[in-house]
């Protein structure tokens, strides 16, 4: 068969053989790695972008840590978790701080980014709150609390909030009295 084929034919055909494989072999292995260096490149940025994205809420975090932190060693705090405060009414004790926390929860610049802010006493109930609806919710069993309660300040896990359905995380530092005793836990709830 390939006898009845013209000379020019096959060399022409040869020819493009000969051109045609090493011009794909070398397209074939300039997209490989052009693929590869893309894929790193790729892999490059992306852990980058993740450090990066790391870095923030590492800094938002620590910024909330430190306002639970304030919240907990202000002397308001410290006065109303006091057993030796001379208060006639249970209730007195903590209207000061009520007014401060519900001051804060409601500034549109501050409390916005907040579901709750609360004062819970060493029974774990909460005593103070920027939402006074908090008010006697027992919190005994939640983990921020017992840790806080051990004397760390402590990051909850994120959960969805039973009251709005958003998802929210707790910060709980202790309050500590003068003696360094723990008298309770203030928490802020992230939204």
């Amino acid at each position: 068969m390939l006898k009845n084929i013209k000379i020019g034919t096959k060399l022409t055909a040869t020819a493009i053989i000969v051109l045609l494989l090493p011009i794909l072999s070398l397209g074939i292995i300039s997209v490989k790695k052009a693929s590869d260096g893309l894929r790193l490149l790729e892999e490059e940025q992306l852990i980058k972008r993740t450090a990066e994205i790391s870095g923030s809420i590492h800094n938002v975090l620590s910024t909330e840590k430190k306002l639970t932190i304030d919240i907990a060693e202000r002397r308001e705090t410290k006065k109303a978790l006091s057993s030796k405060s001379d208060f006639s009414d249970e209730s007195e004790r903590y209207v000061e701080l009520n007014s401060i926390l519900y001051d804060f929860f409601n500034n549109r610049e501050l409390g916005s980014d907040y579901e709750g802010i609360i004062i819970i006493d060493s029974n774990g109930i909460v005593r103070a709150s920027g939402d006074f609806e908090t008010i006697g919710i027992d919190l005994s069993s939640r983990s921020y609390f017992t840790s806080a309660m051990e004397g760390k300040v402590t990051l909850g896990a994120p959960v969805i909030s039973n009251a709005t359905g958003n998802p929210v995380f707790s910060i709980a530092a202790p309050v500590r009295d003068d003696d360094d005793n723990i008298l309770g836990v203030a928490s802020t709830v992230v939204k």
